[in-house]
């Protein structure tokens, strides 16, 4: 049973892996300035008509944990890991 249960564990840490490995691609796309945080000017850049001020609001309020006013490449996974499938 020990085997069946690792092996049924892989497939969820693989996924997992995955996910934080698209979650490191789409921070580094959104960080137009390379610095490692993501600031709202980038992300106004980054989705022009898609996100309203409000929306925007909201991902600081939710993703920015430290107050700092950007969002860090770990404060991103953190937030984008809590997001259904398929939302981001």
């Amino acid at each position: 049973f020990a085997m069946a249960g690792v092996a049924l564990m892989q497939p969820a840490a693989a996924q997992e892996r995955g996910k934080a490995t698209e979650f490191h691609s789409d921070f580094t796309n959104f960080d137009l300035n390379k610095d490692g945080q993501l600031d709202a000017q980038e992300l106004r850049l980054q989705f022009k008509t898609e996100l309203n001020a409000v929306e925007l609001h909201r991902f600081f309020v939710d993703a920015d944990t430290d107050g700092s006013g950007t969002v860090s490449l770990a404060e991103y996974i953190d937030y984008a890991a809590t997001l259904p499938a398929g939302a981001g």
